[in-house]
């Protein structure tokens, strides 16, 4: 069973992050999509290494908070979709994300957090979406990440399932 992606996640009003449960199709949805494993971002550290290698950063990029915002807002532009066709925005899936950033210092999941409405703004000037979803393999690994999330004051859209 997979999680239907809201045709809005990339480009609405509303938050850029969702939240899945078992698995999302992503296909048709326009965007280039990474996958990235939530278990190798328990850090920050791994959070910028896992994101840099996945979405390909610069190598001149500074592994702080500040440099991550620059490059995720300024993903390169004229990428194409596993399909072929020219990509319409960018997606990360992070698989396992209860397990995103759950050895890091509170203030950094709060910065991850409260940033996707940040990158997707920043993508919106070139034209391009931009969204994370957030997938876990249980309804209560689903209902612990949305407290985590609110906690931080962090909207996420829960997606459904069919």
């Amino acid at each position: 069973m997979s999680a239907v992606l809201p045709p809005d996640l990339l480009t609405g009003p509303g938050p850029a992050v969702a939240l899945a449960v078992g698995d999302i199709d992503t296909y048709g949805c326009g965007a280039v999509v990474r996958r990235l494993p939530g278990a190798q971002m328990r850090t920050l550290a791994g959070l910028y290494e896992v994101f840099a290698e996945s979405w390909r950063f610069p190598t001149h990029f500074g592994h702080n908070k500040d440099a991550f915002d620059d490059v995720v807002g300024d993903l390169p532009v004229g990428l194409r979709t596993a399909a072929g066709a020219p990509a319409t925005g960018f997606l990360t899936v992070i698989d396992d994300a209860d397990q995103l950033l759950a050895d890091a210092d509170p203030n950094d999941f709060e910065w991850f957090a409260d940033s996707g409405t940040h990158w997707r703004e920043r993508q919106a000037r070139n034209g391009l979406g931009f969204g994370i979803v957030l997938v876990v393999p249980t309804e209560a690994a689903a209902s612990a990440v949305a407290a985590h999330w609110e906690a931080a004051d962090a909207p996420l859209i829960r997606l459904r399932q069919d």
